[in-house]
């Protein structure tokens, strides 16, 4: 029994040996018949694309992405590249007639109540906040005498003047096209006069006396030029007054 149960066992063997030999050369050999028919070698699953967006929000009230913020606006620097961004609007200069250089003038006008013509001159400036400092100085070649002259008759000289001068202080309002000027100025005023004649000797009278003149002034800026121009009407407080004065002035500002 056990010598005839070996050799079924020897029989056995070589079989089982060569079973063996067959499948492991079928497991070498299918790479190589995969590479001959051309069949696609099995590869990983790609991995996912990287997130490169904000994704959507989940529908039914999922938390909403943060957005990104605007891009901010930066401002370049003039003397670098030439160029100044800025952000918003700007508010440039209303292009207004208000010139805030200082101003000289000459006038040449007439008054009223016995001042007659007269010359002068004028210069000031006017600040930021539209208010106006200067003074005046104006002469009349005075048509009656400011003397107790009035008792003699025949043939007499009479000759009179008068000149006052003092600072101006005003408030300018820019109309754009024109500038119209609200002022008052104080100061003193002196007034001259002589006589003479047949009989009498030469007389004069002097008085000098502290004066007000309220008044407006409308000036217009010649285009393109420091030159302007305008025109003037003021009382003056004269002792025959209070006196009308009318003026044209011209003048050009100064600096820049």
């Amino acid at each position: 029994m056990l010598m005839r149960g070996r050799r079924g066992l020897s029989r056995f063997s070589p079989g089982a040996t060569g079973f063996a030999s067959g499948l492991a050369l079928a497991l070498v050999a299918a790479p190589a018949l995969a590479i001959e028919t051309g069949a696609p070698p099995q590869l990983p699953p790609p991995p996912p694309p990287p997130i490169t967006q904000t994704q959507p929000a989940p529908a039914g009230g999922g938390t909403k992405a943060p957005s990104s913020p605007p891009p901010r606006t930066t401002q370049a620097s003039s003397s670098s590249t030439g160029v100044v961004e800025t952000s918003g609007d700007s508010g440039g200069a209303s292009g207004g007639a208000l010139d805030t250089r200082i101003a000289l003038a000459g006038m040449v006008g007439v008054s009223t109540d016995c001042l007659g013509p007269g010359l002068g001159v004028r210069g000031g400036k006017t600040w930021d906040n539209h208010l106006y400092i200067g003074g005046s100085f104006v002469y009349h070649f005075a048509g009656c005498g400011y003397g107790n002259y009035g008792t003699y008759a025949g043939n007499y000289s009479v000759s009179a003047s008068a000149f006052y001068f003092g600072p101006e202080g005003g408030y300018d309002f820019d109309l754009k096209a024109v500038v119209l000027r609200a002022y008052m100025g104080l100061g003193l005023a002196v007034f001259n006069s002589s006589v003479s004649g047949p009989g009498i000797p030469n007389q004069s009278y002097n008085s000098n006396q502290f004066v007000v003149w309220p008044g407006a002034s409308v000036i217009w800026d010649i285009p393109s030029s420091p030159w302007f121009i305008g025109g003037d009407i003021r009382f003056v407080s004269v002792p025959a007054g209070p006196a009308v004065g009318f003026f044209f002035w011209g003048g050009l500002h100064l600096g820049s």
